[in-house]
């Protein structure tokens, strides 16, 4: 939904409003029929929200992503080492054997090149999808701090009402970044919803409807920050396929087993080529791991933005007395 939607429906009542409400509040299952319009309608259905208990909702993702990210960066980098490693050790093992076994030459000359392939083929499969989460990434960075300004512009908006309006919306302001910074922020990062803060939202939204604005739209605003909590929202589950993430788990280990036929004179040496290029895969997959749902694990985005908004809002629209 673009901001100028979200205007044209902010500007008029009756199915209009109900759509924004279903919007900024995320339940269409309990918002009544959009026929009945009006501010007795708008006052019955807040009364019926209110009586409704704070319920979570499980977000998508894989469990063990899930649990790879609330571990520490080390034991998951660790973790991580010791799969890949362990099965290169492994297959390196079983290769050598085989390959006495079986009388194998020593280096074949077509390994080389089908190990190339490979390799490049592993290369560009995670390159691209780092590159593509890293993008995803920075969106939702970008998405926290827009939210962020709204909610600061919105601040500054209230302070230029008149007092009993003031404070009726700056609390309901306070209540929306309350709900998101305690409640929606530690549901996130645990791979749920909270509707706390659409339930403050949506009561904010009922609220700056009923109040007399003069020279700024603060409607406009607060169904922006509607959109940004809806697209912050979304960036809660995984960008990567359960079959992209099978195809990243194991066609390093196809390599492994190439690299235990090279069979090498100096099976030291063949131990630690290996094992480099197993630590090199595991650090390469931390990485993907870490990225791939912003809020969580070691490079989770902070709910600091908007937590310090309202409170730099005011200081900045109070006059210097010096």
């Amino acid at each position: 939904m673009t901001a100028r939607g979200t205007r044209r429906e902010l500007m008029y009542g009756g199915e209009c409003r109900e759509r924004r409400l279903r919007f900024l509040h995320g339940d269409e299952a309990n918002v009544p029929d959009a026929n009945v319009a009006g501010r007795t309608h708008d006052t019955a259905y807040f009364a019926q929200a209110k009586e409704r208990p704070l319920v979570t909702r499980r977000s998508g993702g894989m469990p063990i992503l899930l649990w790879f990210q609330d571990l520490p960066a080390a034991p998951a980098l660790g973790l991580i080492c010791c799969y890949y490693v362990g099965f290169g050790v492994m297959l390196t093992w079983l290769g050598r054997f085989v390959s006495k076994e079986l009388r194998f030459p020593r280096c074949p000359p077509g390994l080389g090149p089908a190990l190339g392939m490979i390799g490049t083929m592993a290369s560009i499969l995670i390159g691209l999808v780092i590159v593509a989460l890293w993008n995803d990434y920075r969106v939702a960075r970008a998405t926290v701090s827009s939210e962020a300004t709204e909610v600061r512009g919105a601040a500054r908006d209230i302070q230029l009402m008149a007092p009993a309006s003031r404070d009726l919306l700056l609390n309901d302001l306070r209540r929306y970044v309350v709900a998101v910074t305690n409640d929606e922020w530690p549901a996130m990062r645990h791979g749920t919803y909270a509707t706390g803060a659409g339930r403050a939202l949506a009561r904010l939204a009922l609220d700056a409807n009923g109040a007399r604005t003069d020279g700024f739209d603060l409607q406009a605003r607060v169904g922006r920050i509607g959109e940004l909590r809806t697209t912050r929202l979304s960036q809660t589950t995984t960008g990567v396929v359960a079959v992209l993430w099978f195809a990243l788990l194991t066609i390093p280990v196809i390599m492994f087993a190439g690299l235990g036929l090279m069979n090498d004179e100096s099976a030291g040496f063949h131990y630690i080529i290996v094992g480099l290029v197993a630590v090199a895969t595991s650090i390469a997959i931390f990485v993907t791991i870490e990225i791939d749902l912003p809020y969580r694990g070691v490079v989770a985005l902070s709910p600091a933005p908007i937590a310090r908004a309202i409170d730099q809002a005011v200081t900045e629209s109070t006059p210097d007395t010096q």
